[in-house]
Formats: C-alpha cells, structure tokens, sequence
C-alpha cells in the first residue's frame, strides 16, 4: 500500500502572512514531493481568483 500526504487549501490559506498569503508560504517552504491541491471553490469562497 502507498500513501501520499498532501496539504488541500480552504480560504484561510488566502490570508496575507509575511508579505504574501499563508499559501504561498506553504508553497514555498514544504518539499516539492508533497501535493498541494488548491479548491477553486474554496478560493472562490476567500473572494480570490482561483483561475
């Protein structure tokens, strides 16, 4: 069996920290074999352009 452990955005994640988004620091600072899935509704939902 595998298991991938990746990290799925909810509109939180939108909101400034350090100069730009806690998504963005998340981005930025966990290993590229990680998922990030980002929720178009969810980002819809944070008033942001998830497109």
């Amino acid at each position: 069996i595998c298991l991938t452990v990746g990290f799925h955005k909810h509109n939180k994640e939108s909101n400034a920290f350090n100069k730009a988004t806690f998504w963005d620091y998340i981005a930025s600072n966990t290993p590229k074999t990680m998922p990030l899935q980002l929720d178009i509704g969810w980002g819809n939902y944070a008033a942001k352009d998830p497109i």
